[in-house]
């Protein structure tokens, strides 16, 4: 936010304080009011927090309004230990400043049974959990595989669903399921959960992308990731499989949830 500086500064001349005293009761430094009001870009965010709370500028409010002009605390938990998550989510992330960090990074685990019923609520399930045992704002994901002909199946049970077998057999099951019906259309899905607890916030973006189930898994794929060798992608007109990670981040499930993500934040 541009005057960020402008309606501290208005506030604590409105209230006739010094910098000093609006520092004393904000508990922050004096040289942190004068950067504040001069718009330095070097604020802590927790510490911005304090000030504005002085003044009652609630916390969703300040979050909505301050993103271009400092951005939020830039540093994320995406509630993963899944490698290849954490690396998609990295690429989407990092053009906008992110350091996304990984439940490994910090030495933690989800606890929490992913017991939902969609792919919403066991996003907020895991986003929850990690968001109770650390400050840092989380993100974390539930996706899955839906497809239309067995009734959105496997969709949350896409990893369960024959958890010990390999994604070459759960492709030909899933194709057995299907049995002789045409209707081979499906979607990916990703529901991303976003909480950030110093600005009371919890949201969930949701983002599909659609395509059809191959009737046999490609083990020539360049990328042998879940289901991606046997869906085939609408949008790039060929498998997941055969997709770069830019092609395939361009129009994946994720990808549309992240963009909803980074749309709410700076906006």
């Amino acid at each position: 936010m541009d005057n960020i500086g402008k309606i501290v500064k208005d506030y604590r001349k409105r209230m006739k304080l010094t910098q000093k005293q609006l520092a004393l009761t904000a508990g922050v430094s004096p040289k942190f009011i004068v950067e504040l009001e001069n718009n330095k870009k070097t604020i802590q965010m927790n510490k911005l927090y304090d000030v504005l709370n002085v003044f009652d500028l609630t916390l969703d409010v300040v979050h909505k309004k301050l993103v271009k002009y400092i951005g939020m605390n830039k540093t994320i938990v995406f509630a993963s230990s899944n490698n290849h998550k954490v690396n998609e989510i990295n690429l989407l992330l990092n053009p906008y400043g992110f350091k996304v960090l990984s439940l490994s990074n910090l030495n933690l685990k989800i606890d929490a049974e992913e017991s939902g019923s969609t792919f919403k609520d066991n996003a907020l399930i895991k986003a929850r959990d990690i968001a109770s045992k650390t400050e840092y704002p989380v993100l974390a994901d539930d996706s899955g595989l839906s497809i239309n002909a067995l009734n959105g199946f496997p969709g949350i049970y896409s990893a369960r669903f024959m958890e010990k077998s390999s994604y070459s057999d759960k492709c030909d099951e899933l194709n057995k399921m299907l049995g002789g019906n045409k209707d081979r259309s499906c979607s990916f899905y990703c529901a991303l959960a976003y909480i950030d607890k110093a600005n009371n916030i919890e949201k969930v973006f949701i983002g599909e992308t659609k395509g059809l189930l191959m009737e046999k898994y490609d083990d020539t794929s360049i990328d042998k990731f879940g289901y991606d060798p046997c869906f085939y992608s609408l949008e790039l007109k060929k498998l997941f499989g055969h997709s770069t990670s830019d092609e395939k981040n361009s129009v994946s499930h994720r990808y549309k949830a992240v963009k909803q993500f980074i749309e709410y934040i700076t906006k």
